[in-house]
């Protein structure tokens, strides 16, 4: 075999090689060539990718990621949740994790609930991402529910739902956060924020427009995973009194669970 055939058959193999890896680097292609044989000597070892198990670095509610309070970048998971109109495509009615790149922007990626229990998802995040997700958690605003007059019934109505959260659950990667230390450590109540509610909305209220709204629940907010692959499982119910408050807006008992399986982008 000639000099030439040699270098282009060592050429078709390393193309093939990389292109069955992914096109990543973590193939050792070992060559060697005789001028006394006819034939090319290949060897090739295909490394596996190195696993690095994911750290769970949280950051705390009394922190102010990107400089801003931890309970406005709730507010802000509300106006995506809210702001974006509600269609086929909305963040809760998609099982799959399809769509989860709708509307993101900034340093900070949202992810929502299961809005049915059992739900998977997979989700394509870029690098250097924070994550923010609600465990579990509530609005109330005027549009919503137009017996409230004042802020003081916007903070009753959703600390009445919040505070009948059980059996919150956060698994990152195999590291649980436990109910009880959920309860103790990541209850956030936002500030009066305003949102506008589209034409057609997830809630249906009418009419749209700007309206005043306040947050109760559960939050964690993650520092940006590293690149690869993650799982996160979340979740827990809603177990309500007997009969609702007034100001409370009429709800059954419900639960949510759901798994992430995430790709960060390197």
């Amino acid at each position: 075999m000639s000099n030439r055939n040699i270098e282009i058959l060592k050429r078709a193999i390393i193309y093939t090689v990389l292109m069955d890896s992914g096109g990543s680097s973590n193939c050792l292609i070992r060559i060697s060539t005789s001028m006394l044989s006819i034939a090319a000597m290949i060897l090739v070892v295909c490394l596996p990718l190195p696993q690095v198990a994911g750290k769970l670095v949280v950051i705390p509610p009394t922190a102010s990621p990107f400089g801003r309070p931890y309970s406005e970048w709730t507010a802000d998971w509300w106006r995506w949740y809210i702001q974006t109109p509600f269609d086929n495509n909305h963040p809760s009615v998609d099982r799959t994790g399809a769509q989860c790149a709708r509307n993101q922007s900034g340093p900070v990626w949202y992810l929502s609930g299961s809005e049915k229990v059992g739900i998977e998802k997979t989700c394509i995040i870029p690098k250097g991402k924070a994550i923010l997700f609600p465990v579990l958690n509530t609005e109330c605003s005027y549009v919503e529910d137009k017996r409230i007059t004042n802020v003081e019934g916007l903070r009753t109505c959703t600390k009445d739902m919040a505070d009948h959260y059980t059996g919150l659950k956060v698994i990152y990667d195999g590291v649980a956060i436990s109910d009880s230390e959920i309860h103790q450590k990541f209850r956030v109540v936002s500030s009066p924020f305003k949102v506008n509610f589209p034409e057609k909305n997830v809630y249906t209220a009418s009419p749209p427009g700007s309206t005043t709204s306040v947050s109760d629940g559960y939050w964690v907010f993650l520092e940006a995973p590293s690149p690869g692959n993650h799982e996160l499982k979340f979740g827990g119910c809603y177990q309500g009194p007997a009969t609702n408050p007034p100001n409370m807006q009429p709800t059954g008992n419900f639960c949510q669970d759901v798994t992430y399986h995430l790709k960060v982008l390197n």
